[in-house]
């Protein structure tokens, strides 16, 4: 309640100072609009979910907007991530649909957790502007290799990403050394190019090993 001071201006009463902020409510085109930007947020600076759930964070976003409740880890995993994939999904399939010819690099590999994936990076030229080459990095298929990763499945895989990507035309495939990823390539009758990073680490790598066995382990 505002009550008149003794200049004529507006003060508020002390109830009407602690009075409690009104929050959004669940469903409003506001709140899935801040939802959507901290998910972003986290997508674009590769933050860990759970920042959702640190103090500093939450300070900061009530301090920002105290009407705003802070989404949790769980509706960004089940509701917005997910949304948020199929949206840029769809996105790159235009783009690639346009393209007349794609280029891919592929690799795969076992992460921390023991899990191997598989990741390929599309590049091509976009009609709308003249000898740009968009580079679409870590096309999110990520399929878990369940069974051995053999050159057939390389080259059901990389078969699999192209359709559901919309890819029309692989003109190169450019991988490693490893015999499953030369044969996967080379089986899609494409052309296949030998990454050259890849030997020039094991010569390095290989080189530095022996250094330290005659200096007695020292670099």
């Amino acid at each position: 309640m505002l009550k008149e001071g003794s200049r004529g201006n507006k003060v508020r009463s002390v109830s009407e100072m602690f009075k409690k902020v009104q929050r959004y409510a669940r469903n409003p085109s506001i709140r899935k609009k801040l939802n959507w930007g901290v998910a972003q947020m986290i997508a674009r600076d590769c933050q860990p979910l759970s920042i959702v759930k640190d103090a500093g964070f939450r300070d900061l976003i009530h301090m920002l907007n105290p009407k705003y409740i802070l989404l949790t880890r769980g509706t960004l995993t089940r509701e917005i991530l997910p949304q948020m994939c199929c949206e840029q999904k769809d996105v790159l399939k235009k783009k690639l649909f346009k393209a007349n010819h794609v280029a891919l690099t592929t690799d795969a590999w076992s992460s921390v957790t023991s899990t191997p994936d598989m990741v390929a990076t599309a590049h091509f030229f976009e009609e709308d502007e003249v000898a740009n080459i968009t580079l679409i990095s870590t096309i999110p298929h990520c399929p878990m290799v369940r069974e051995s990763c053999t050159g057939e499945y390389v080259r059901e895989e990389l078969t699999s990403m192209s359709e559901s990507f919309g890819i029309k035309e692989i003109i190169a495939c450019v991988t490693d050394g490893g015999s499953n990823m030369v044969k996967g390539a080379k089986e899609m009758s494409i052309i296949h190019i030998s990454c050259f990073n890849h030997p020039l680490n094991l010569c390095v790598s290989g080189f530095d090993k022996e250094l330290r066995q005659r200096g007695g382990g020292e670099k």
